[in-house]
């Protein structure tokens, strides 16, 4: 049933603009209340790119400072034969199933700094769902809650500690990532310690997941457990190396695993370059030892004095198995900025060649076109949704072919001013002969999507 939008929970985020919107005035607007009130009615009157700026370096006692802001972000989605359903197993993927629906998450956060050794950071998220006829997916919904709350205090020069709830990614983001995509976005229960210098840093970490609530608050989810170590380091001005470790253990699933890995990136002969990979070993749920791997190679171009823009050719791999669910694991990541705007596949079992080509149409707008072609690795192992569950709880051996799809992701980003960016994005998905070949897939439709977006920094 189509789930009206209920002007009450509109109403908070009318407020919090309405009370930006005062302390964005012109400082003279105050001491005329009529005038005060003309203005606060009338949008030119609102110097809109210095939204909220008159709530930072508030004073508090003798030396404390705290600056409030947040972020409105609103999204409308056009989904067709990928939009998740309980028809189909494991619920994501091509599906056969439409919809169009509006998801809008407003932040608020208190950044205090009680001393140069110590700040303690507070913020509040409300995220939801509306107008879809289908179920909201699990991304999609937290009302308000409690979303990070930590301190930052420093042991000794350049080393600092962070503890309590925080978002939190590493590296390029292809294995831990806070997936601010997603309308709820990531945060974690634990502790970092990390060491930053000019050409070596190191960060130290362990975390447990934080499991939504829709309607109440938030938990920690105590059977997963992530921790590890990631160091990077400046080679020479064009190089940079990062190495870690990082492992996952989750009780429930009885899987552990650890992966040790590292990420080259740099620039040589007019070539920027970026080459990741990791060797992942521990323990499957079945009991069997667990053996996998990845790799993520790319080289860039710079067309600036040509065409413009840059072009960059990348190939993604992740191992499969022969056992169904024994492949390379992509642990907590972003994976809907590597292998497809869609989010119909996860980092295991798969070849990814993908061409991307960014293009900055002028200072404000840029464009850019992905086009990616995908494969299984193992040909009796399937394809696997973001969640890493088998695609359609497919069988091993089940494949008709390991020719998976081709998509195409096309995107303009707008700067409208210094605090709203504006994001429109379109894809198309052409199945591959997996789709037509494969017993049980549940359509081997071509799907599309449109998304539109909007984000307000204040």
């Amino acid at each position: 049933m189509i789930r009206e939008l209920n002007i009450i929970n509109i109403i908070p985020f009318t407020s919090t603009l309405v009370f930006l919107a005062l302390f964005s005035l012109p400082l003279g607007a105050a001491s005329d209340p009529l005038q005060t009130v003309t203005e606060t009615i009338t949008p030119s009157a609102v110097n809109w790119e210095q939204l909220g700026d008159r709530l930072k370096g508030l004073g508090i006692g003798k030396s404390a400072t705290t600056d409030i802001g947040g972020q409105f972000r609103m999204r409308f989605h056009d989904e067709n034969n990928i939009r998740n359903t309980a028809g189909v197993p494991n619920a994501l993927g091509l599906t056969a199933a439409d919809d169009s629906f509006l998801l809008y998450r407003t932040r608020l956060w208190f950044d205090t700094q009680v001393n140069e050794n110590l700040s303690v950071y507070a913020e509040l998220l409300d995220a939801n769902s509306t107008l879809e006829q289908r179920s909201p997916r699990p991304i999609d919904e937290n009302r308000l809650d409690l979303h990070q709350l930590y301190i930052d205090t420093t042991i000794q020069e350049n080393w600092q500690a962070r503890v309590g709830r925080q978002a939190f990614t590493l590296g390029a983001q292809r294995l831990v990532s806070s997936l601010d995509w997603a309308n709820t976005r990531r945060v974690f229960d634990g502790v970092s310690v990390k060491r930053n210098g000019e050409r070596f840093g190191v960060n130290l970490f362990w975390f447990q997941p934080i499991t939504i609530d829709v309607s109440n608050s938030d938990h920690t989810n105590h059977a997963v457990n992530l921790y590890g170590a990631y160091v990077n380091a400046a080679v020479n001005e064009d190089r940079h190396l990062d190495l870690y470790w990082i492992a996952l253990d989750n009780s429930g699933s009885g899987t552990k695993y650890d992966t040790l890995g590292g990420k080259l990136t740099g620039r040589g002969n007019n070539w920027d370059y970026e080459f990741e990979g990791g060797y992942q070993f521990g323990d499957n749920s079945d009991g069997s030892d667990h053996q996998a791997g990845f790799t993520s190679i790319g080289l860039g171009k710079d067309l600036t004095h040509k065409i413009g823009g840059s072009l960059w050719i990348y190939h993604d791999w992740a191992s499969g198995d022969d056992t169904v669910g024994n492949g390379f694991h992509h642990y907590i990541p972003l994976a809907h900025k590597y292998l497809g705007f869609m989010d119909l596949y996860g980092r295991r079992n798969l070849h990814d060649f993908n061409m991307r080509r960014p293009k900055n149409l002028n200072e404000r707008i840029t464009g850019m076109v992905w086009y990616h072609y995908s494969a299984l690795t193992n040909g009796n192992d399937v394809p696997y949704n973001i969640t890493m569950k088998p695609f359609a709880n497919l069988a091993s051996g089940s494949a008709g072919s390991r020719e998976v799809d081709h998509e195409i992701d096309l995107t303009t980003t707008i700067q409208y001013n210094a605090r709203t960016k504006l994001l429109f994005g379109y894809s198309h998905f052409f199945a591959g002969q997996f789709y037509s070949t494969t017993p049980g897939i549940p359509t081997a439709g071509s799907p599309d999507s449109f998304f539109a977006q909007m984000t307000l920094d204040f």
